[in-house]
């Protein structure tokens, strides 16, 4: 199965070279290793089961059935040993496609190393773009390379230059996803025909914290106007920690409303409380506390009350109603030493409240006598 399943996989790439016996033998030791990898054979192995594939020939099914095809044919071409898979076995993979035929998570190093030797760059880019065609993102993404560099394609349709910039990420090449996504945000114009892949690639572009701050604020703003509400959600909290970095507390303001309100619009309560939160912590540092109250009260409401969100919120509001008292208070003392009734210093503590006293305390009054009368 690991020698069918390479032979077939490079023949539904198109990769133009020819696949002698070697190179398919390291090519199936990828699948191998997959379909079986407590027990993966050696490559000398492997070469076995393909020199037993192609020495069964032509099979016959009941005494007239059909002569049917061999599962895998071996051709001498002028640029090598070639060996073809039944056309049949093509078909199903094609057909099957990643609901029951997955190829290795490897294959794209096996290719990229086989191609590397035998073949120039310019044949590596045209199986990078069969790949990407045939749904090979994996592969297609290690063997094209990104803009700027000259052998970069520049035929690829926007969707295509999105998935790339998707498979980079996946195998942690962030600096060419992030090729990939400028490439489609500048080969597409910005007239609503690419709304959703341009807010995409551009909602990836503003995750990058190490990029120039005012290149962040223009990808978070577009995917803050034209991007799926979560998206847009999540885009206008990091463009207010943008904006509050750069000072500009309104804008600040602005981006959390939004934010809060995308947040709303997806029904997403946790990111809606976080939006809040945030808000009314600016309008307690601002000095609106009868705002800042309110979002408290809101970020309970929407979520549990053991959240962080919600912890956080409760004890704000304590903070506020316990600075609200020390106010207060001052504000009492001030007015008395004005008035004159304590001088500067004096304790505002009253004194006690004198207890009664009791009959020991009382005078005596003489018993009334005949003489006394």
């Amino acid at each position: 199965p690991a020698a069918l399943r390479a032979a077939v996989d490079w023949a539904r790439l198109g990769v133009p070279h020819a696949l002698p016996t070697p190179m398919l033998a390291r090519l199936a030791l990828a699948y191998a290793r997959d379909l079986a990898p407590a027990d993966t054979p050696a490559v000398a192995e492997l070469a076995d089961a393909i020199e037993e594939l192609v020495a069964e020939g032509p099979r016959q099914i009941g005494r007239r059935g059909p002569r049917t095809e061999p599962l895998l044919r071996r051709l001498r071409l002028p640029e090598g040993v070639h060996h073809v898979p039944a056309a049949v076995l093509t078909a199903a993979a094609d057909r099957l496609g990643g609901d029951g035929w997955t190829p290795p998570e490897r294959l794209h190093q096996v290719v990229g190393d086989l191609l590397d030797v035998v073949r120039a760059r310019a044949e590596r880019r045209a199986v990078g773009v069969l790949a990407l065609a045939r749904g090979f993102d994996d592969l297609a993404v290690a063997l094209l390379r990104p803009p700027p560099v000259p052998e970069a394609p520049r035929s690829l349709v926007p969707g295509e230059l999105y998935r790339l910039g998707v498979a980079a990420l996946q195998a942690g090449r962030a600096a060419e996803a992030r090729r990939w996504f400028s490439a489609l945000l500048d080969g597409t114009p910005d007239d609503g025909s690419w709304r959703e892949l341009r807010a995409r690639s551009a909602f990836w572009l503003g995750l990058d914290r190490d990029a120039d701050p005012a290149q962040r604020r223009r990808h978070l703003e577009l995917v803050v106007r034209d991007g799926p509400a979560r998206d847009a959600s999540d885009a206008g909290l990091l463009l207010a920690e943008l904006e509050r970095d750069a000072g500009r507390f309104d804008a600040q303001r602005g981006c959390l409303r939004a934010a809060a309100a995308s947040a709303r619009q997806a029904g997403d309560d946790g990111r809606q409380a976080e939006a809040v939160l945030d808000l009314a912590h600016l309008d307690r540092h601002s000095g609106r506390v009868d705002e800042a109250l309110a979002g408290y009260r809101r970020v309970r409401e929407l979520v549990p009350a053991d959240a962080p969100g919600a912890l956080a919120a409760a004890q704000a509001e304590r903070e506020i109603e316990a600075e609200a008292a020390r106010r207060a208070e001052a504000a009492w003392r001030t007015g008395v030493e004005e008035r004159g009734q304590l001088g500067p210093g004096a304790d505002l503590v009253p004194d006690p409240v004198p207890e009664q006293r009791g009959p020991a305390d009382r005078p005596t009054i003489p018993p009334r006598t005949s003489s006394t009368r």
